[in-house]
């Protein structure tokens, strides 16, 4: 190699040095970057976690709490409805006799009693009196609940809230049985009962529980 060649040899291999390392030092800082942002996202993300879990479960015991407090207020709330129902159908009972011969005078009966609806129904299951007069001569249908009653050796029943059968209100239902085989059925207006039991029915609970696992 001639001395004019020497510098020219030089300059090619210190080029190619820093070009190496530059690449290096560009490797490093890409990797460093790379690890750091690793290390913010899992602590960020493990801090948001720890955020939604408390959350979610402050929601919970928030709505358990609300859940016992609104089956207390259902079970208060049926329970009156159940005692109106009582003393009503004792009423109706010891003046079923005194309706079936005077029949206006259900609807005296039916406003001192504080109830919507009343039903007289024959051993047959005919409706033989009501205070709605377009409802005389309904036959109850064999899956009828008063029909069950009817045909059971119970004396006196209080229902479950259930859907009226020739509407879409709903009822809380009592029956009783005098001692001529007529079955007395007299109803409360439950409407904003079942709105009341229907927040808190097992599909809303399901789309509560699918809430609270989103936050987990």
């Amino acid at each position: 190699m001639n001395k004019v060649d020497q510098p020219q040899s030089l300059k090619k291999g210190a080029k190619k040095m820093t070009w190496k390392a530059y690449f290096g030092s560009a490797m490093i800082f890409i990797v460093f970057t790379f690890l750091l942002s690793a290390y913010f996202v899992s602590a960020i993300n493990g801090y948001l976690i720890d955020i939604f879990t408390k959350r979610a479960t402050s929601l919970a015991e928030s709505y358990t709490e609300t859940l016992d407090l609104s089956s207390i207020a259902n079970t208060n709330i049926n329970q009156l409805l159940d005692d109106r129902l009582e003393v009503s159908l004792l009423s109706f009972e010891q003046h079923v006799q005194d309706i079936l011969n005077n029949p206006s005078r259900i609807l005296e009966y039916k406003e001192r009693s504080k109830v919507d609806e009343v039903f007289i129904f024959n051993t047959e299951g005919v409706i033989i009196e009501s205070a709605s007069s377009e409802f005389i001569g309904w036959r109850l249908p064999d899956d009828h609940p008063v029909r069950e009653f009817l045909e059971s050796d119970e004396t006196y029943k209080i229902d479950q809230i259930r859907r009226a059968s020739e509407s879409e209100a709903y009822y809380k239902y009592g029956y009783v049985k005098d001692g001529f085989g007529h079955v007395i059925q007299v109803g409360i207006s439950a409407d904003n009962i079942a709105s009341f039991n229907n927040a808190f029915s097992p599909q809303n609970l399901k789309e509560l529980s699918k809430v609270i696992q989103i936050y987990f």
